[in-house]
C-alpha cells in the first residue's frame, strides 16, 4: 500500500502546507522505517501527508522526539506505508512563523541549488544563527531541502542527521562542496 495512493492538489513539494505545532495536538499518527537509496529513513504521517522523514536506523530516534515536541494520541506503525520518492507527497510542516519562513525559502531552492546560511538571512532580514536554528528544526528532511545550506564557505556546515548523509545527499544532486 502507497503512502500517497493518489495525488493531493492540497500540497506538493515547493507548496507544501504549513501549520502551526498545535495542529497535531491528539492526533493519530503512522510511521514506518524504509531503506532508499537516499538512506535508512523513518517517516511518519498523519491524514495522508508526511509531517517527518528522518534519516536513522531506529524508529526511536525519530518517535521519542517527536512525542516531546506533540503531544500525539497515538504514533504506531504501518508496516504497509511506502514512502515514494519519484511522487512529491502532501506534505504539512509544523513549526512557528518564523520556521516556515526560512523553510518556504528552502523549498524554492531548485534540485541542484545550494545556499549559504549568510545567504538566507540576507534574504529573508535575519540573522545566520536564527536561520540556523530553523534549518535544523525542519521536520521533514530532503523534500525541505535543508541539506543544500552550507557555510559561506562552501563548506558542509551542520546537519540534524549527520554529515556524511549530507555529502550522500549532495552527491544525488551533483552539488560540490569544501
Amino acid at each position: 500500500m502507497a503512502l500517497w495512493p493518489k495525488r493531493s492538489s492540497m500540497s506538493v513539494v515547493g507548496k507544501p502546507r504549513f501549520q502551526s505545532v498545535a495542529a497535531l495536538r491528539g492526533a493519530h499518527l503512522q510511521y514506518n522505517l524504509q531503506t532508499t537509496e537516499y538512506g535508512r529513513i523513518c517517516f511518519v504521517q498523519h491524514d495522508e501527508a508526511l509531517v517527518f522523514l528522518g534519516f536513522t536506523n531506529r524508529a526511536a530516534d525519530v518517535i521519542e522526539p517527536l512525542g516531546a515536541l506533540w503531544p500525539v494520541r497515538q504514533c504506531a506503525r504501518n508496516r504497509d506505508l511506502v514512502l515514494d520518492f519519484g511522487a512529491p507527497p502532501p506534505l504539512h510542516l509544523h513549526g512557528t512563523s518564523y520556521q516556515h519562513r526560512v523553510w518556504r525559502a528552502l523549498c524554492d531552492l531548485k534540485t541542484g541549488q545550494s545556499t549559504s546560511y549568510g545567504d538566507l538571512a540576507a534574504q529573508l532580514q535575519s540573522g545566520a544563527r536564527a536561520i540556523g536554528g530553523a534549518v535544523g528544526a525542519n521536520p521533514i528532511a530532503w523534500f525541505v531541502p535543508c541539506h543544500r545550506v552550507l557555510r559561506k564557505s562552501g563548506a558542509l556546515g551542520g546537519y540534524r542527521w549527520g554529515l556524511a548523509v549530507k555529502r550522500r545527499l549532495l552527491a544525488l544532486e551533483n552539488i560540490t562542496t569544501q
